[in-house]
This record gives C-alpha cells, sequence and structure tokens, in this order.
C-alpha cells in the first residue's frame, strides 16, 4: 500500500536537518489535519485519487518540532527546523584544559553539552548546503508541479514556489563557480 504519490528526499537522512535516518518517518508536509478528505490530485486520465499530498524523509526530531502546524511555503517549514538548530548550536567556550579541570560529573556534563552543541551545529549548518540542495532537486522534476503535466497541481506548485526559486538560483551559482 502506497502512503502517497509524491515523496521527494532521500530515505537515508533527514531532508530537514540531514541527519541519518534509522527509524525514518514520513512527514506529510501539508499535515494531514489539512488534507483529510481535500487533497486531490488528478493524474490518471481525469481519474481523482485521494492523495495525503507531499512527503519526505524526517527524522523524530523535526517531525515534532513541525508538528502539524501549518506553514505557507516548504521553505518556512525549512526556516522553523534551521532556527530551531541554530538556538541550540550555541558553541560551548570552555577550552579542553579548562574542562579536564573539573571534577567527575561536571565534567561529564559539559563535555555532554559540547558534543550536544557541535551535534546542533551540524544539524542548523546543512540547511543550504549542497547536499540540502541535493536532496531535494527531485522537486525539479516533480510531475505534480510540473505545468506541462496533467497531473500539475497548482496549489502545491504554490507551496513549492519558494523552495524551486532557490533551487534554480542554486543550480545557477554552482554553474557560475564550475565556468570560473
Amino acid at each position: 500500500m502506497r502512503r502517497c504519490d509524491f515523496h521527494f528526499g532521500s530515505s537515508h537522512w533527514c531532508t530537514y536537518c540531514g541527519d541519518p535516518v534509522d527509524n525514518f518517518q514520513l512527514d506529510h508536509v501539508i499535515p494531514l489535519a489539512y488534507t483529510e478528505g481535500a487533497y486531490r490530485i488528478t493524474c490518471t486520465k481525469g481519474q481523482l485519487r485521494k492523495n495525503h499530498g507531499p512527503v519526505t524523509t524526517c527524522c523524530s526530531q523535526c517531525n515534532s518540532i513541525l508538528g502539524a502546524r501549518f506553514f505557507n511555503t516548504f521553505w518556512d517549514r525549512c526556516l522553523v527546523i534551521n532556527s530551531f538548530m541554530e538556538c541550540r548550536a550555541t558553541p560551548i567556550l570552555w577550552s579542553e584544559q579548562q574542562i579536564n579541570e573539573l571534577g567527575g560529573s561536571l565534567k561529564t556534563y559539559i563535555k555532554t553539552k559540547k558534543n550536544h552543541s557541535l551535534w546542533y551545529r551540524n544539524r542548523a549548518d546543512w540547511f543550504k548546503c549542497p547536499e540540502f540542495f541535493e536532496t531535494i532537486e527531485g522537486l525539479l522534476t516533480s510531475k505534480f508541479l510540473d505545468h506541462t503535466e496533467p497531473c500539475f497541481n497548482e496549489d502545491c506548485h504554490n507551496f513549492f514556489a519558494s523552495t524551486l526559486v532557490e533551487l534554480h538560483q542554486y543550480q545557477q551559482d554552482l554553474k557560475e563557480r564550475k565556468r570560473k
């Protein structure tokens, strides 16, 4: 049984933060609370098929952060996750020497906090990195976002429009860098 006709991203890492996904979850990019019974995509020779809208691979933390909140665009969803990660990526300013001078549980606590901060920094840096754009570039070839396809969905296209602009800009910048 197929959960959805429109999946994008990788099945190996979270689309939003790049964290490896062992227990992969599908994020309903437009939450089911907003699509249940209403979101339909016309695709097969004029037949209407119920669809749960676009989904992407997501880690449990990002899926939990986004929850059932509605966003006007996919790019807005990405910005919320990035902001969350940035807030938690605050560096621990203690040197290794200072940490090593601490005693038992405080030393362990500070080291753990430092590791968590680095982990969040890596996740925050995922947004707009080349791997992020490579993960979502499948949107450029989605038949649901292509005006020339019979199953084109204008609402979906509008939802992803700002992301498509960012993807095209990334590709242009990449071509420019290769020329130089």
